[in-house]
């Protein structure tokens, strides 16, 4: 008489002897088992003839993740997969052997592989004077040898002047890839740095070993960096 909603679900838990009505929105409902005069339509003779059209279908086009539906209609097709491996025996033993570029002859016709036109290629080549190359390569070599040597004297260092320097560390080759790529926002970010780190130096946060050196490095990109903002834009007269 639909005095309860169809979308009703009921479930009676044996575990707990507890019944669970649900009848919110957005959950899948659909009949587990349908019932016709007090008698199930899903017999084991069809559950064994959906089987074997199933197999029957996996044979011919592989697995195909699909179910049929209780009348016994397809619920989805599928098309038998494309092979796209090698025919011939010798290729497939071939292909452990070759290059990485080698290809079989069948797949390469049946898979071509679309090349890109290097003829109007530009290679990136950013507009760096020769001393701001000298600079970025006298950083990187320092940024190397102060990772280094922290490194190697790490157990004589506390936990504040390891993230200093590694900090340090970071700053300088963020800055130094912008020099590299002709940006004078890296110099400007080079100024700021140094600027930071001689402060950080009055208040004791980098150790005592390493001050010296530091204090070297901050004084050198401070000094050039200045220079360069400075005459960046400006054309040098040659004495000679």
């Amino acid at each position: 008489n639909a005095l309860i909603n169809i979308f009703t679900s009921f479930n009676w838990d044996t575990r707990f002897n507890e019944l669970f009505i649900s009848s919110d929105g957005g959950r899948c409902c659909r009949p587990l088992l349908i019932v016709e005069n007090n008698n199930l339509i899903l017999t084991k003779e069809r559950i064994k003839q959906l089987s074997r059209q199933t197999t029957l279908r996996d044979k011919a086009y592989g697995s195909t993740g699909s179910t049929e539906g209780m009348g016994g209609a397809s619920g989805s097709s599928k098309t038998p997969p494309q092979k796209s491996k090698a025919q011939k025996f010798t290729d497939k033993i071939r292909v452990w052997f070759s290059p990485p570029n080698w290809r079989p002859e069948d797949v390469s016709m049946k898979y071509p592989i679309d090349k890109n036109d290097l003829s109007s290629f530009e290679k990136y080549d950013p507009n760096i004077s020769l001393r701001e190359k000298i600079f970025a390569g006298a950083q990187f070599t320092i940024i190397n040898l102060m990772t280094i040597v922290m490194l190697f004297n790490v157990q004589n260092y506390i936990y504040s002047e390891i993230i200093s320097i590694v900090l340090l560390v970071v700053s300088s080759s963020i800055t130094n890839s912008f020099i590299l790529d002709g940006k004078k926002v890296g110099f400007q970010a080079e100024l700021l740095k140094s600027v930071i780190v001689l402060l950080c130096l009055q208040f004791g946060y980098f150790s005592t070993s390493m001050n010296f050196f530091i204090l070297c490095y901050a004084v050198f990109t401070l000094l050039i960096s200045t220079f360069i903002l400075l005459t960046k834009d400006r054309k040098i007269i040659s004495p000679v």
